[in-house]
């Protein structure tokens, strides 16, 4: 008879039975637990390090243009945080973020070995002995963002750089970079530390680029395309300036008729009066308006010897003003009086003229100053500045024309087509103040005229209208023209230099062509920005052309414009002319729809300073070239920067 163990004896066994079981999965849980634990924390270890190769891989592409190089650096780096056993690949991709660039992406991976536990947890799985090992895996792109080229040509499609014959590119510290092809043909050398293309670089027939090429690379992006440039030219602010306080001709006087100066003469104010004028025999020597309320009179008249007029306080209503002196003519003028003059003011004294003290000028029928000795307004003491505003323009010829601090506002142009015409060698000079001429500048070969500067940091200089096929501003050979300081210049036509200027800082809206045409001189401008609805161009002849842009400007319309020197929105091309072969800018040179040429001997440079060109295309050939000095604007390997994206 077989004896039974005991019931509770039977328990015990069962119970250590299932612990021992319990306790085998208790454990290779856990184990597979800490075997999971330990892939994701060397994930995310692999992760890092990934990230950090892809960025050297970036730089190293940067500068370099070779993929081998990236992967050099990418596995340097990746060996330096402990990844020596782990498989990198880099390869040079478009990148995820759709933005055109390019990214360099590196993915790294390594086996992890699994826990002995880890590996028998997963045999019922292989039924071999389990899994001994997984392989862990992270990737990262890092973007790369090339360094602002200093020149840049944005069309795409073709040849957006081209350079034939002996010509020049050199960019000694930037880069150069085309959004379509870069072509050299026939000898012309391009120096830059690196060259950008989207399509193909060629260099044939003797052509040479010195620096690092990249063909097939991104797209550059247009670093102005949104800085609303060229909104001024599209807004209404170009406004015919209008003529208040005319006056009506005067009438005949009631029962009385003008006076003539004998000696001296004493004109009661606050009466009306025919034509006052003086003689030569007997001699005049002084007119004295005691001034009041309004005095009238059909015309003033001086033909003679050397005469004094004094006028004072109150409003002159005046038919005509024409002084003829054989002797000099002095005008003194107290208590700022109005002239309201329906004619002409006509200056033709073979003698000097000075009128001085402030006045409110009216004059419909222009000014004429054809005298052959110096005609000199001036303010005189105590502050006050004068106002003109003339129907007809203002013209001198032959002397030398001094005006004063005021405002200038000219509402048509007179016989010669223009607004204010200096010509026959004459000098013009204007006080600063405001400046609003309808009808354009005309300056004649030989001749000088300067405007100054705003007055107290306010005032405006505008051109709003011309005469229908004329310049806004044309000067001729051997002229030369200032212009001070203004916030804004306003010219609403074209504008042709063929002699010097010298232009004071701001903001120059041109409404047309900017044309610095064959002529000769030197054109200087500091602190200036040119913004044109036309192409702009140097002629041959010039001794130097000198634009510096200034550091920022802003404006209420066109928000901040930094160091732009020169900007055209035409589709027609801009352009260097053979013989101009000293043209110097410092700041940014834009023409977004259209090509920059140059020909012959054109000679574009930065002055030493920093020059950057972007246009839609850039073109040299015959002997031009183009040349900067430009690191702040990137060096390759220098400025550029790269970025980790998903």
């Amino acid at each position: 008879m077989t004896r039974r163990r005991p019931l509770r004896a039977e328990l015990r066994g069962s119970v250590a039975i299932v612990t021992a079981v319990g306790m085998t999965v208790i454990i290779c849980t856990a184990a597979i637990a800490l075997d999971m634990a330990n892939l994701y924390y060397l994930k995310s270890v692999d992760q890092r390090v990934v990230d950090q190769s892809a960025i050297a891989a970036a730089f190293a592409y940067q500068s370099s243009g070779s993929a081998a190089t990236a992967q050099s650096a990418a596995v340097s780096l990746a060996k330096a945080n402990g990844a020596a056993s782990a498989t990198l690949t880099t390869s040079i991709v478009n990148s995820p973020s759709g933005d055109g660039a390019q990214a360099a992406y590196v993915v790294i991976s390594a086996p992890v070995a699994l826990s002995g536990f880890g590996r028998a947890a997963t045999k019922s799985q292989t039924n071999a002995s389990g899994i001994s090992s997984f392989t862990v895996s992270a990737s990262a792109y890092a973007e790369i963002h090339g360094a602002t080229p200093c020149m840049l040509a944005t069309q795409t499609g073709g040849a957006g750089v081209t350079a034939t014959g002996g010509t020049r590119i050199t960019a000694t510290a930037c880069n150069v970079a085309s959004n379509s092809g870069v072509s050299l043909s026939n000898g012309p050398t391009l120096t830059a530390p690196a060259t950008y293309a989207v399509g193909s670089i060629s260099a044939i027939a003797g052509s040479t680029i010195n620096g690092s090429q990249f063909p097939n690379s991104s797209k550059q992006p247009d670093p102005y395309a949104g800085a609303n440039l060229f909104a001024r030219l599209s807004n209404a602010f170009f406004t015919n300036p209008t003529a208040p306080g005319f006056p009506s001709m005067p009438s005949s006087p009631a029962g009385g008729t003008g006076a003539t100066c004998s000696g001296t003469l004493t004109v009661p104010g606050n009466a009306s009066y025919g034509v006052i004028q003086t003689t030569s025999y007997p001699a005049c020597s002084l007119i004295s308006f005691s001034g009041g309320g309004t005095t009238s009179m059909l015309g003033l008249y001086l033909n003679g010897p050397s005469v004094t007029l004094s006028f004072g306080p109150g409003t002159y209503k005046i038919g005509y003003i024409t002084i003829s002196n054989y002797g000099s003519t002095t005008i003194t003028l107290s208590g700022t009086p109005t002239l309201d003059i329906y004619g002409a003011l006509t200056l033709s004294s073979s003698q000097p003229i000075t009128i001085t003290g402030a006045a409110t000028w009216n004059i419909e029928g222009g000014i004429s100053d054809g005298a052959s000795q110096p005609v000199i307004f001036s303010n005189g003491a105590g502050g006050s500045v004068s106002s003109f505003t003339v129907a007809g323009g203002i013209s001198v010829t032959n002397n030398a024309a001094t005006f004063p601090d005021g405002t200038y506002t000219v509402t048509s142009a007179g016989s010669s087509g223009y607004g204010l015409a200096v010509s026959g060698g004459a000098t013009a000079t204007l006080g600063n103040g405001s400046f609003d001429i309808a009808g354009g500048i005309s300056i004649g070969g030989g001749a000088t005229l300067t405007i100054g500067g705003a007055l107290n940091g306010t005032g405006l200089f505008e051109i709003p209208a011309i005469t229908s096929g004329d310049d806004a501003i044309a000067t001729g050979g051997s002229s030369m023209l200032s212009i001070g300081s203004f916030a804004n210049s306003d010219i609403n036509g074209p504008v042709a230099i063929a002699g010097s200027a010298a232009l004071g800082g701001g903001i120059y809206t041109v409404n047309g062509v900017l044309n610095v045409a064959s002529g000769g001189g030197t054109i200087t401008a500091s602190n200036a920005s040119f913004i044109a609805s036309g192409p702009i161009s140097f002629g041959a002849g010039f001794n130097a052309v000198t634009v510096n842009a200034p550091t920022a400007v802003s404006s209420s319309t066109e928000g901040s414009i930094s160091t732009v020197a020169l900007a055209s929105s035409s589709s027609t091309a801009s352009t260097v002319e053979a013989g101009a072969s000293n043209t110097a800018v410092t700041g940014v040179v834009y023409f977004p729809n259209a090509a920059l040429t140059l020909d012959g001997a054109g000679s574009l440079n930065g002055g030493g300073n920093c020059l950057q060109v972007i246009a839609q295309s850039i073109a040299l050939s015959g002997g031009g070239s183009l040349s900067t000095s430009c690191g702040s604007l990137g060096v390759a390997g220098g400025n550029g920067s790269v970025t980790l994206v998903n």
